[in-house]
């Protein structure tokens, strides 16, 4: 395992693909983030507003190219077989499958946390973070979307093992996003029904809508946007999460377990 772990390493230390990826979709991010911020109409245009107005701005690009991620890194030399040559020169299934899938959960888990970071990290620098919600409840809901990214990355390495090519990944991990998206936007179901609704729950800020009276302009209406997750709502992301990660490699071991090797 350890050589296994070791050749993962030196992969990702000596390829360009992620970096040029990575960069690449962060750039259009960045460039996009201060358009939608100047977007703002009746909230001040502020990184915290960006992300109570409009908080898919954090998610939705890291949701839409984490199939690209797995598929470079778990399922990128699978035509080439190169997987199964390892196991016929002596490893054990268990010590090729475990290395590749988890490092490649835990390598695009942080690859999508980074650009979830980056429109709060680039209206933040122009802007200001400003005062529409705190800043340690709307981080802290942020940081733990890393989990259901874990869960979601976890079922890409599944389809991996299923498809035996990246480009398989890419063209049902695009498919599962698209439809995760639809039905997690139509509010059906579970919380924790699947990846794409624990998020939208992670990041949805209730909203309070309070007033002031001032002798010039008179009665002037603002919404106060409540950042402070539920217990149970951090709880139970992290539980699901890890519970449906490990299902979903386990699953992907089930089939590489049997598949006959040639």
């Amino acid at each position: 395992m350890k050589n296994e772990i070791a050749l993962f390493m030196y992969n990702m230390k000596h390829s360009r693909f992620m970096y040029v990826i990575l960069i690449m979709i962060g750039l259009v991010v960045g460039f996009i983030s201060p358009v939608w911020t100047e977007e703002l109409t009746y909230l001040p245009k502020t990184a915290s507003s960006l992300v109570a107005d409009d908080p898919s701005v954090c998610y939705t690009f890291a949701l839409m190219v984490m199939c690209v991620f797995v598929a470079y890194l778990c399922a990128g030399d699978m035509k080439e077989k190169v997987i199964n040559y390892e196991v016929l020169s002596g490893h054990s299934r268990a010590a090729v499958f475990f290395p590749r899938t988890v490092f490649s959960v835990l390598f695009t888990t942080l690859f999508s946390m980074i650009l979830s970071l980056i429109p709060v990290i680039v209206s933040g620098v122009i802007y200001g973070w400003g005062n529409t919600m705190e800043f340690k409840y709307a981080i802290l809901r942020l940081l733990c979307c890393a989990f259901p990214y874990m869960r979601l990355a976890a079922f890409m390495c599944f389809l991996a093992f299923w498809a035996k090519k990246a480009t398989g990944v890419m063209v049902w991990g695009y498919i599962a996003y698209t439809f995760g998206a639809m039905f997690a936007s139509r509010g059906e179901g579970s919380t924790y029904l699947s990846a794409f609704k624990n998020v939208m729950a992670l990041m949805s800020f209730s909203v309070r809508d309070v007033y002031n009276i001032s002798m010039e302009k008179g009665i002037i209406y603002y919404s106060k946007y409540i950042s402070k997750p539920e217990p149970g709502l951090i709880a139970n992301t992290v539980l699901m999460s890890c519970v449906m990660t490990v299902i979903y490699l386990l699953m992907g071991y089930g089939l590489f377990r049997r598949e006959d090797l040639n």
